[in-house]
């Protein structure tokens, strides 16, 4: 569950402007992660398309693997995110 909750946080950064998590689904653990690895994360944007009850929203489903330096993979996982559209949300109000 950490690598996951890494994973997540790894996503988060990457997508920056996330409002809410929806789902993960067909998460899948291959190998555990050990000490030592380092762990890269790689993100595929499956679909996209406008809130319909959340103006200036937009819900992105995307396909993550993840693998160690050595080529491994430890994971792989699809999750539902809800983000704001670009140019709208308190970032753009704040200046970031």
């Amino acid at each position: 569950m950490h690598v996951l909750a890494v994973l997540t946080a790894m996503m988060t950064k990457t997508f920056s402007k996330v409002v809410a998590n929806l789902a993960w689904k067909n998460v899948k653990f291959f190998e555990p992660v050990r000490d030592g690895d380092t762990v890269y994360a790689e993100s595929t944007v499956l679909e996209m398309r406008e809130s319909k009850s959340r103006p200036g929203q937009g819900i992105i489903g995307v396909r993550t693997m993840a693998r160690t330096h050595h080529g491994r993979l430890v994971c792989t996982f699809e999750r539902s995110i809800l983000i704001y559209r670009r140019g709208h949300g308190p970032y753009e109000a704040a200046g970031y």
